[in-house]
């Protein structure tokens, strides 16, 4: 079985088309384990190919 230090995970990127309920169960999880966890979220660029990520703080959908 494959492990790691909880504390090694620092960022979580996640891709633009991720579904929301991946994106919820993910979180959970991870902030269950390491509150100093960082999530992001790439956003395509308006004007140019890029991609952007951008850091966001998880609120669980049952907090709001």
């Amino acid at each position: 079985m494959f492990g790691y230090e909880i504390k090694s995970l620092k960022a979580v990127y996640f891709g633009t088309n991720v579904e929301h309920a991946d994106l919820e169960i993910v979180c959970l999880i991870l902030l269950g384990q390491n509150p100093d966890i960082k999530f992001y979220k790439t956003h395509k660029g308006i004007n140019r190919y890029e991609v952007n990520f951008e850091e966001f703080t998880y609120t669980p959908y049952v907090d709001t």
